[in-house]
């Protein structure tokens, strides 16, 4: 499962997962982990910069998780549901 980007309540997107893990597991399918992209990668200009990329003046990269708060509060309700992939 997938976690948008900077979600507005992270324990409710928990919530979902944990739904939907429920929901669609059986004994050949399991929901295991969830994933939360919180950076980008330079060699794609995708990771968050504090600088302008050289060959892109005025561009950052993509602000995936702006809100530390909110990512600590995923992370934390993501391991007292279990639903990450160790």
């Amino acid at each position: 499962m997938v976690i948008p980007d900077n979600p507005e309540n992270p324990k409710a997107e928990i919530a979902r997962i944990v739904a939907e893990r429920a929901r669609y597991s059986d004994e050949y399918y399991h929901i295991v982990g969830v994933k939360a992209f919180l950076d980008g990668v330079t060699e794609v200009h995708t990771a968050w910069q504090n600088q302008d990329y050289l060959d892109q003046p005025g561009y950052h990269g993509v602000e995936r998780f702006n809100d530390y708060d909110k990512m600590v509060e995923l992370i934390t309700e993501a391991d007292k549901e279990e639903v990450y992939k160790a």
